[in-house]
Order: C-alpha cells, then structure tokens, then sequence
C-alpha cells in the first residue's frame, strides 16, 4: 500500500539546507531533471541540430583519448619530455577548440532566443569538453 507524505516548502528547504555539499549537489541535477521532464521540449531546427552535433564533436575522440592518458601519467610523474611536449600541444589545441565551441554555443543560443547559461542547462552542455 502506498504512503503519501506531505512535505511543505518550508520543511522541505530546511532539509536541502543541512544536506552535505554532495548530497546537496546531486539532489539539485535530480530535481532539475525531474522538472525538466515534465517541460514540454521544443522542436529543435535542423540549424540548431547542426550546431548541437558542432558542439558536441569538436574534440575527436582519439585526441580526447591521447590527451587523457598523457595527462594521467603526467598526474602521475612519469610523463617522458616528449609526452609533456604532446600533452602542452594538445592543451593549446583544446583551448583554441573550447573557444570555438563556446561561439558556437553562443549561435545556438541567439536563435534560440535564449541566454547561453539557458541553452547550457537545457542541452547538458559542459563549459569544457576536453577530458
């Protein structure tokens, strides 16, 4: 049998509050994605599906995958020079990349009539994407 129970704002708030930084964290991305849920989703346009598959594959995989395990072994002290070399190019590559994904969320964002940090929340978008 189920049990309802009534909780007010009130109540509610108090609880999040006393929450640990980490519980707290993931009780905020559960709550938006419930409520995101039950928001109807606009159609996207086929531009805007072009700039979200922009977005979403400006760092090819194999890079990603180079840059990740040159930068685990730099965490770990054994990076040769010449891995920290490759590392340094790959890092300089994924600035230059993140600053054209960045515009290219910014477009995204001007025809959806919506602010960048709107368009970030609404699609999962990370600021980063290079690791």
């Amino acid at each position: 049998m189920p049990v309802q129970i009534e909780v007010n704002a009130e109540n509610l708030l108090d609880a999040v509050v006393r929450m640990p930084k980490g519980e707290f964290d993931s009780f905020v991305e559960s709550a938006r994605k419930l409520r995101k849920r039950g928001e109807p989703s606009a159609a996207v346009t086929p531009a805007e599906a072009d700039l979200l598959h922009r977005i979403n594959t400006i760092f090819s995989s194999g890079k990603r995958k180079r840059y990740n395990d040159l930068y685990a072994k730099f965490k770990n002290e054994v990076l040769e020079p010449e891995g920290r070399a490759e590392l340094d190019g790959l890092i300089d590559e994924f600035e230059t990349l993140n600053a054209e994904r960045l515009e290219l969320i910014g477009k995204l964002a001007e025809i959806r009539r919506e602010s960048v940090k709107d368009v970030i929340d609404h699609f999962e978008l990370t600021i980063s994407n290079n690791g």
